[in-house]
């Protein structure tokens, strides 16, 4: 099991780049399937996300639970589903060992509809079976579009991206977002696939903390809190700012997204380090033994872009991404 720093101290409370908070927008409603986008469907989550973001940059692929009925999932079912229509994309679909493993939950981060409903790991089996058998991944049936390619294969030198995510504890790790496999279990335990970039929740020195590197070592973590709020949404967002040979520099944000704080409240941290990609995209594939039996290990909406969208106060950004929440 890969060593954990004790401490998040040299982790810095916040970034300079990062300005003061912004205002939400109104909502509509569907489930799966859910319309497609485009920048004009959809609800004002939706609308914000396929909007303008900055010149050079575009959106390649996004994917949300989008109100679906609460339910248990089994093999082959979908867990996100693909938001922006108009290039073909997997969605992400459960591989599990008993129908329940994962699941659907009625647990809304905002009330746009593709902020509705939530994914949750309910048992991982990580302790007592193969660990491939409990995740989620994209779908292995379906191509991934050129530019979700050049996103997760660290062919270009300039990405962004988001997730929401709300950790059920304060265990070791747990992966959020591995840039490795699909639904068929491409991708080995994270003890052996040792170079695929991961962003995962750990417990550095007792707090909650976001950590971007290798799967197998934590190149950078960043402590979220100090202490940990149980049942709470967080946005975490990341630029890949730039990539020279198999090193890349990061940019990683992460922020409560429970209506609690504002864009002023997010703690941020940079980084730069030697990382391989993969040609899949996973989550919930690795946690610690801890976090096997214990429910409330939540996904929601994922997010990738082409270029680097910055952290802006107009158009699209990761900041106006996460300012068009809109809370009940």
């Amino acid at each position: 099991m890969p060593d954990v720093p004790s401490s998040g101290a040299e982790i810095p409370a916040s970034a300079a780049e990062v300005p003061t908070n912004s205002a939400a927008m109104p909502t509509s409603g569907a489930s799966i399937p859910a319309t497609g986008g485009g920048g004009g469907g959809g609800d004002s989550f939706q609308q914000r996300v396929e909007g303008t973001p900055p010149v050079g940059t575009s959106l390649a692929c996004w994917w949300s639970p989008n109100g679906a009925a609460a339910a248990n999932l089994s093999t082959g079912d979908v867990a996100l589903e693909v938001m922006n229509r108009e290039t073909v994309n997997p969605s992400f679909k459960a591989l599990v060992e008993s129908a329940g493993d994962w699941e659907i939950v009625a647990d809304n981060i905002g009330t746009q509809t593709s902020l509705t409903s939530a994914v949750e790991a309910n048992k991982q089996r990580r302790a007592s079976t193969d660990v491939s058998l409990n995740f989620c991944g994209i779908d292995e049936a379906v191509a991934i579009s050129a530019d979700l390619e050049d996103c997760i294969d660290g062919s270009v030198s300039t990405t962004s991206g988001f997730v929401f995510f709300k950790p059920a504890a304060n265990v070791q790790y747990q992966d959020i977002i591995v840039f490795e496999g699909n639904n068929a279990g491409e991708q080995s335990s994270n003890y052996s696939a040792t170079t695929n970039l991961a962003i995962r929740f750990i417990q550095s020195g007792g707090n909650p903390a976001m950590m971007i590197g290798h799967i197998g070592t934590f190149n950078k973590v960043m402590v979220m809190e100090t202490g940990f709020s149980a049942d709470t949404w967080w946005y975490l967002a990341w630029r890949q700012t730039a990539r020279t040979g198999s090193s890349s520099s990061f940019s990683i944000y992460a922020v409560k997204a429970d209506g609690s704080e504002a864009w002023s409240d997010v703690v941020s941290d940079t980084t730069t380090f030697s990382v391989g990609y993969g040609d899949g995209l996973t989550f919930g594939h690795e946690s610690s033994h801890a976090a096997d039996d214990q429910t409330g290990w939540r996904w929601g909406p994922i997010g990738f872009f082409l270029g680097d969208i910055g952290v802006g106060t107009s158009g699209t950004s990761l900041r106006t991404i996460f300012e068009t929440i809109e809370y009940a």
